[in-house]
């Protein structure tokens, strides 16, 4: 069975498309367009980022208004600073959740999920 990253991978390749090819068990997945995954996370109401080696490649619209207009290029550490978060963030971190208070405000609460994509690339 294809590992999680694979499948997301292979799902959000051929989501672009119109039509849905046979697929050539050697070959590897066609590129996701940038444009797309940005409409991908753009169409989800939660807060969402895309963190590449550790800097923040992008941010739908929820992950701007908790976290600043300017967040995307920053590196994730810097961005979210609460120390529940801290070890689902380092690089050798496995996929995790935790619960915490009073990121993006004193009194809000939140679930944050880290899940890798891609080596190197964590949603």
């Amino acid at each position: 069975m294809a590992d999680r990253s694979s499948l997301m991978s292979r799902f959000l390749a051929l989501a672009g498309r119109r039509t849905i090819p046979r697929a050539d068990p050697g070959a590897a997945p066609a590129p996701v367009t940038p444009n797309f995954s940005a409409l991908l996370i753009e169409a989800i109401s939660d807060p969402v980022l895309i963190v590449t080696e550790q800097q923040i490649t992008r941010a739908n619209a929820a992950a701007r208004e908790v976290l600043g207009e300017h967040v995307v290029g920053l590196d994730v550490n810097v961005a979210i600073r609460h120390p529940d978060v801290r070890p689902l963030l380092r690089d050798e971190a496995s996929d995790g959740a935790a619960e915490v208070v009073g990121l993006g405000g004193r009194e809000r609460h939140w679930e944050i999920r880290v899940s890798t994509i891609s080596p190197g690339t964590r949603v």
